[in-house]
């Protein structure tokens, strides 16, 4: 069997301009993993520094918070970005799915930069974490998110109230900016 597989989230790989206080950092996997495995000791967030992962981690206190109830997307948080300044997202190989199976890596280690040295294919038996690289902006920034619409407006009277909404629709919402994965949860969307 295929093994499972990261990607991120948030921001997107190679992402530039990202504010340093950004709240979350999102990495996904493809299949439910073990939510043990799920911590800090195995998906941090470290600096580049002239091409090469620091030794250190970020200031500040981090934290892996599982999103959801599938085990399949967390958010590393508690981290203080400098500003224009790149970072490397790391996934170690120590995580596994519900099966037992251990993460799929990149080509090479973290000793050749961040996502490895990029000449072997996948398979290869040399397989590092799974890195992918982000740099940050000029500084921190604001942003608000107003709700613009949903899907449900087609069901609202002219006072305003949604009826008739048939059974098993699912309701979506559009807002004029991201939100913070970390604070959207089933007790604030109602």
């Amino acid at each position: 069997e295929f093994p499972p597989i990261a990607m991120m989230g948030y921001p997107m790989p190679g992402a530039q301009n990202i504010p340093t206080n950004m709240s979350c950092v999102v990495v996904d996997f493809d299949r439910p993993m073990t939510s043990t495995d799920l911590t800090t000791s195995n998906i941090y967030v470290k600096k580049i520094v002239s091409g090469a992962l620091s030794t250190t981690l970020p200031t500040g206190t981090s934290t892996v918070t599982i999103l959801g109830d599938k085990n399949d997307s967390v958010c590393v948080s508690g981290y203080t970005y400098e500003a224009n300044s790149d970072y490397c997202v790391v996934v170690d190989n120590d995580i596994k799915d519900s099966k037992g199976s251990a993460l799929a890596g990149m080509p090479g280690t973290s000793a050749d930069g961040c996502g490895g040295t990029g000449t072997m294919g996948f398979g290869a038996t040399n397989m590092g974490p799974f890195e992918q690289s982000f740099k940050t902006g000029a500084g921190a920034v604001t942003v608000t998110a107003t709700a613009t619409g949903s899907n449900l407006d087609m069901y609202k009277t002219s006072s305003g109230t949604i009826t008739s909404v048939p059974v098993g629709f699912i309701p979506r919402m559009n807002f004029d900016a991201p939100l913070n994965p970390s604070t959207v949860t089933s007790t604030n969307i109602t």
